[in-house]
Formats: C-alpha cells, sequence, structure tokens
C-alpha cells in the first residue's frame, strides 16, 4: 500500500520505526512500514532526513510529484539494474527496438480504450449503439498500428509523427465514448489536463500523478532510466519512458476506477469547487477517490483466460519484460491488454 502526502505543510518525520506525519491541521498519526510500498509526495511539505533514511533502509521509494507528473524518485542504490540495461535502453533508441516499443505502447493504449468502452457498454442498463461507432473507429485504428513485420518499422523519430497523430484521434473518440457514459450532471465534454475544468477531469488527472508515480517506481527498480523513452520525446524534465508504459495502464487502474465512483454514487457535485478556472476536489472526496485507486491497483487483473495478478504486480512485471526485450532475450514486446 502507498502513503500519500498531499496536504501542504505536511511534515514527514520519523519515529522509532514509525513514519511520523503531521499535517498543518489536525492530529498527527503514525505509519509502520509494513506492507508500505511507496511514499507519494502531491504537495509541499518537509521531510527529515531520518525519514529518508528510514525509507532507504525499508527499499521504500519517495515519489515526488508536481502538476501532475512525477520528477523526482529517492530509493537505495541497490534498486538500480545493471549498467548494461541502461546502455541498451539508449541504444536501442536509435534502432528498430525504439520503434517497436513505441508502437507497442500506442498499440496497448489503443486496445485497452476500445477493450473498455466495450466492457462499459456491456454493463449499461441502455442500448449500447451510441457508443458502436466509437468502438469501430477504434478498431480501424488498433489495425492500422496492428500490423506484420513491426520489427522492421524504424526508429522512433521516423514512427513518431504517425503514431501521435494515431494516438490524438484514439484519444479523441474514446473520450468522446467516455462521455456517453458519465452523467450529465458533472458537465463532461472531454479530456481537460490544465486546468481540469470539471470533476471528472480533477479525478482523472489527479488518478493518473498516481499511476504515474507507480510506473516509475516499477522502471527505476528494474535499473531503467525514466527519462529516456521511444513514444514520447525527449524534453528536459519529462519522465518520457514513464509516459510511455503508463499508457497501457490509464484506463484499467484509472478510468475505471473513477467510472466505477460515479456510477456508485460515491462522490457527488458537493465534493468539488471552482478555484479560478478550474475544479478541485475537497478533502473527503479526495481521500475516497486514492482510497479507491490504491485498491483498484492491488486487486487482481486477467493476464490471461487462467492466469491472474495484481496490477502493482503487472507494473513490475512489464517493466521487467522491457528490459530482457532491450537486452534480447525477448523477441517482443507485447503490451498488456484488458480482460474481463
Amino acid at each position: 500500500m502507498s502513503v500519500v502526502i498531499d496536504s501542504h505543510g505536511t511534515f514527514l518525520g520519523k519515529r522509532g520505526r514509525s513514519l511520523y506525519i503531521k499535517p498543518s491541521e489536525g492530529s498527527p498519526s503514525r505509519r509502520s512500514l509494513y506492507n508500505l510500498t511507496e511514499v507519494i509526495v502531491m504537495a509541499n511539505c518537509s521531510i527529515s532526513s531520518q525519514a529518508i533514511e528510514l525509507l532507504a533502509q525499508n527499499g521504500i521509494p519517495l515519489v515526488m510529484i508536481r502538476s501532475g507528473q512525477p520528477y523526482a524518485i529517492v530509493h537505495p542504490f541497490f534498486n538500480h539494474g545493471t549498467v548494461h540495461t541502461r546502455r541498451e535502453q539508449l541504444n536501442a533508441y536509435n534502432d528498430f527496438r525504439g520503434g517497436h516499443l513505441a508502437r507497442a505502447f500506442v498499440l496497448g493504449a489503443q486496445r485497452n480504450r476500445q477493450r473498455m468502452l466495450q466492457y462499459w457498454a456491456r454493463n449499461r442498463q441502455s442500448n449500447d449503439s451510441d457508443i458502436a461507432d466509437e468502438l469501430n473507429r477504434l478498431a480501424e485504428m488498433i489495425g492500422d498500428i496492428d500490423v506484420e513485420g513491426q520489427c522492421e518499422i524504424g526508429t522512433p523519430n521516423m514512427m513518431r509523427q504517425t503514431l501521435m497523430s494515431l494516438e490524438a484521434q484514439a484519444a479523441k473518440l474514446y473520450f468522446t465514448g467516455l462521455q456517453m457514459v458519465v452523467q450529465e450532471d458533472f458537465g463532461f465534454t472531454g479530456r481537460a489536463k490544465r486546468p481540469s475544468t470539471d470533476p471528472v477531469n480533477a479525478m482523472l488527472s489527479y488518478g493518473y500523478a498516481i499511476l504515474y508515480s507507480r510506473i516509475l517506481t516499477a522502471i527505476s527498480a528494474c535499473g531503467l532510466e525514466p527519462f529516456a523513452g521511444y513514444l514520447h520525446a525527449d524534453r528536459s524534465g519529462k519522465p518520457s519512458l514513464v509516459l510511455d508504459m503508463v499508457e497501457e495502464f490509464r484506463q484499467v487502474a484509472i478510468d475505471r476506477t473513477v467510472i466505477k465512483l460515479l456510477s456508485l454514487k460515491q462522490v457527488s457535485l458537493d465534493g468539488f469547487e471552482q478555484d479560478g478556472s478550474r475544479v478541485i476536489m475537497d478533502q473527503t472526496t479526495k481521500r475516497t477517490l486514492v482510497t479507491a485507486i490504491l485498491k483498484t491497483i492491488e486487486s487482481e487483473v486477467k493476464i490471461t483466460g487462467t492466469k491472474s495478478m495484481s496490477l502493482s504486480r503487472l507494473f513490475q512485471s512489464q517493466a521487467r519484460l522491457l528490459v530482457r526485450f532491450l537486452l534480447g532475450k525477448e523477441s517482443v514486446y507485447e503490451p498488456y491488454t484488458f480482460r474481463w
């Protein structure tokens, strides 16, 4: 499980063998290290060197997030992989492996968008013909990406413009379908990142930030460089590989959780407020969302017809598969596909 620090002015320290958490308002608390997988910091806070040392000694990463994206991770040196892994990761950018991975990340996202819309349509009481067009068009795009001879498709630079164009078109179709699932009261008309202009986008952005931290932890533990991706272009301060790998998990980890909370009426419009041009969650809604997301991440999903695995383990498994592909121990990188 994770500890999420999202209140400004919080102090994170150490008391004995436990974390000591003192918010700016309210009573302090302690958190045992038992079953703790990471600490996620999403607000301005103070952290003692003793707390950092305690986390490092127990192999628990500390992830720092700002504006919805991770910008730093603190973890023990022994979590680093071999130098050979990073050499191959960087070399792969200039050969077919980089192109294969860029294509695989987009393919994974497309498949899971289509499957998630099918999943929601199947569980709706009303007729699902209103999202049939989006499903069909997404299927056509998947066909455009899923071609034979993928290992000869070239470098990321040669493919990025085409792949990102397909990605943008598919995202628009997906969120059109998602709009049909969300109750009209929440005012969702499509994805709005910065700022979040409605409650659904506020929840999605917050959830994606938690997902980024989990993927960052997984790839860092495998010795990969988080800022050297293939689909997303290099840019200072941009964790490109994190953004790449997140593509295949957004729908099953975050979107599914948000829609479930809305469908079960576990969040309401009263839990949101307008802050200038953006919509923000109150603390109760935020806690409800975090609890639900962490529960989803620890729950099992189908990998094959008979095999299941928790999403948290799957993040690690996909990161290890990426390493094996880069080192030539696997011939392909197969993105995760949602099943139910």
